[in-house]
């Protein structure tokens, strides 16, 4: 291997690395959006931002409680 493709390869894992502590990162952050707007909208931006197609309904009859919205929000942000 040389010494450019040895470098290439060093690069490319210490981005990987970064990726994946910045996405690690990322779960623990209260989305500003879900304190203003409610869980509603939170998922709604978290459709909006993928990379397929979704189709979302939500029906919630009153505002629920920042805990379960937040429960709520961290488990769709990972499925």
């Amino acid at each position: 291997m040389t010494e450019v493709a040895a470098r290439a390869d060093d690069v490319r894992r210490q981005l990987l690395e970064a990726t994946a502590e910045l996405r690690e990162m990322a779960r623990g952050l209260h989305p500003a959006v879900l304190t203003q707007d409610g869980l509603e909208a939170a998922i709604g931006f978290l459709a909006d931002r993928s990379p397929l197609p979704v189709r979302l309904t939500v029906s919630v009859a009153r505002r629920l409680s920042a805990e379960v919205e937040s429960t709520a929000s961290s488990w769709s942000a990972r499925v």
